[in-house]
């Protein structure tokens, strides 16, 4: 397994370290500590976390859309790498990234079965409430 970080890589918050964004030199990711973040266009789902690896400096690894649940622990992304998560959720890092209290405990400790029902849901309150904030009204039909 070849593994290539990028030192340049900027975090978001001033609170983590430099995230890995180079995953296609990936074929497995292994993350000790991880939580939820949105895509860059807000609809998908993806992870980031800590890399498990020996000998290594403690990185911030960050995938792709989340594409497939192989089990509770093990996922695909949309970049064919295959993720394994090892340990709880990270609560908090997940609540700063803008997901409920709700959706932290669906994903205590990995993928529920229903993982993309609980995103649409999540994903999908969040782009409407977005909507009725920037000014856009939504019309419901009356009968």
């Amino acid at each position: 397994m070849t593994t290539k970080f990028s030192a340049s890589s900027k975090s978001p918050n001033n609170n983590t370290p430099p995230i890995n964004n180079s995953s296609r030199f990936l074929q497995t990711v292994c993350l000790e500590d991880w939580w939820l973040i949105k895509s860059e266009d807000g609809n998908r789902l993806c992870i980031q976390g800590y890399t498990i690896s020996e000998n290594r400096a403690r990185r911030v690894f960050s995938s792709a859309p989340i594409t497939k649940k192989y089990s509770l622990t093990k996922l695909k992304t949309a970049d064919g790498i295959n993720i394994l998560l090892g340990g709880a959720i990270n609560r908090s890092r997940t609540l700063e990234n803008g997901f409920s209290s709700e959706v932290c405990s669906r994903f205590l400790l990995g993928f529920p079965y229903d993982w993309e029902d609980v995103v649409g849901r999540c994903l999908g309150q969040e782009s409407a409430a977005g909507r009725r904030s920037s000014g856009v009204r939504e019309f419901k039909e009356h009968q």
